[in-house]
């Protein structure tokens, strides 16, 4: 059976990864986006 999972990302980027794996074959997506400096000092 086909499944998903998600694995979220790095301190420092904007997006996520998830782990595609079906019949044996595994697939890591990643999606993200270094985020520029004044994002990562900006408080959340």
């Amino acid at each position: 059976m086909p499944s998903i999972r998600f694995l979220g990302a790095a301190g420092t980027v904007i997006g996520s990864r998830f782990l595609v794996e079906s019949g044996g074959a595994r697939v890591l997506v990643d999606a993200g986006l270094c985020a520029p400096r004044h994002l990562e000092e900006a408080p959340l």
